[in-house]
């Protein structure tokens, strides 16, 4: 079947997950709250450019699109602009470089990968369209908090701008979105050890610290009680559970498992 334009559409993938946004009211909303004017920003899985359209005032736009179908069609339909640049590909294999803004509607099922990866990236703001659960998740404190919370937190500022119905997309996904704004805090990354120990606490988050500790160091061969013994010299209070504690306590805890 033809479209309007009397164009034959092309199939989405859901092995990629494309499901596209095709209420204009919030494609319109998010395209003001990117505010791309002048900036050199990069669109992760444009699509068929529909977003990619209202974010043509910047001063280079960057589509990076793995499905080669829609990156061919990107290619043509954006062939008059100068400003725009399709690169066909896995935004997950991109070799990072500097850009102003990351802007982008993600398939549910990579939004973690994703959203670890702009780690290693150098930009300003990103303003993505994630499943509501998992938005929920980046911004989860307190009792709600997991692993992924603390993660996402300690390398991001994180803004919930919008919720987006399911019924706004096309093929209509089971399940909400939201529209999540990431800023960089400047934090340094994460030793893989200290991130591993960290993990395995939240892994037990319904435990006291003490018990939590015991556990991850017998499984390695480590000695708990001298670790828990500097822990308690750094007032970190080990009958609380670790949702509890700040992230600098939870950073501290970190860093004396691995140490």
């Amino acid at each position: 079947m033809e479209d309007a334009n009397g164009e034959r559409p092309i199939r989405k993938s859901r092995k990629l997950g494309q499901c596209f946004l095709s209420d204009f009211r919030f494609l319109n909303k998010e395209a003001r709250i990117i505010s791309p004017d002048g900036k050199r920003v990069l669109e992760i899985g444009p699509g068929d450019g529909r977003l990619s359209e209202r974010l043509l005032t910047a001063k280079e736009l960057i589509l990076v699109e793995k499905d080669p179908r829609f990156a061919a069609l990107l290619r043509e339909k954006f062939a008059q602009k100068s400003n725009v640049r399709v690169i066909e590909g896995d935004f997950l294999e991109l070799e990072p470089f500097d850009v102003d803004l990351v802007a982008g509607n993600l398939p549910y099922y990579i939004s973690s990968d994703i959203t670890f990866r702009l780690v290693k990236w150098k930009f300003r703001r990103a303003v993505l369209m994630f499943q509501k659960e998992f938005a929920r998740k980046l911004c989860a404190r307190g009792r709600e908090m997991s692993r992924i919370s603390f993660f996402a937190q300690h390398y991001f500022s994180i803004r919930e701008h919008i919720t987006v119905p399911k019924t706004a997309f096309r093929p209509r996904p089971k399940v909400d979105s939201a529209l999540i704004e990431l800023v960089p805090t400047g934090a340094p990354q994460i030793l893989p050890d200290v991130h591993e120990a960290i993990t395995a606490l939240f892994q037990h988050r319904q435990k006291q610290l003490a018990s939590s500790i015991r556990m991850y160091c017998k499984g390695r061969g480590l000695g708990a009680e001298s670790v828990l013994s500097r822990l308690r010299d750094k007032g970190i209070p080990l009958n609380k559970r670790i949702f509890q504690l700040s992230r600098d306590e939870i950073m501290k805890i970190g860093k004396e498992i691995s140490a």
